[in-house]
């Protein structure tokens, strides 16, 4: 086999290589790469801060959030509840990258809960 065979066929395998390997990395996000994190501000109003850890963008992203009445003025557009009122939908659906964290700012007597609860991972 001359050594231009073997080149190609190195070239060929290293390139199905890293394409295997970018395919088994963004398979590997799942519901669990979204993290919320809450801080209390004042008395009554805390930040939630909506992140993205998985290199794939995640949109269509509800969170739990019984008893959450809505977001403070000027965040509606980054969490709306939905669905009689048990979940939230996050960012108006749009996508949530892993570098473009979501914060909303809401007031109540106690911290809600959100966890996640579903979202539509977007791997190319």
């Amino acid at each position: 086999m001359s050594a231009m065979s073997l080149n190609f066929f190195f070239g060929v395998g290293l390139l199905l290589f890293s394409m295997l390997q970018g395919g088994l990395s963004q398979g590997g996000c799942t519901l669990s790469s979204i993290k919320v994190d809450q801080e209390l501000t004042t008395n009554s109003e805390y930040k939630v801060t909506v992140s993205n850890s998985c290199t794939c963008s995640q949109s269509n992203l509800l969170l739990s959030c019984a008893a959450f009445k809505g977001p403070e003025p000027g965040f509606e557009d980054k969490v709306k509840v939905v669905d009689g009122g048990s979940d939230c939908l996050i960012n108006d659906g749009q996508p949530v990258f892993n570098d473009s964290p979501i914060m909303f700012k809401y007031t109540a007597a106690e911290k809600i809960v959100f966890n996640p609860i579903s979202s539509q991972i977007n791997c190319s």
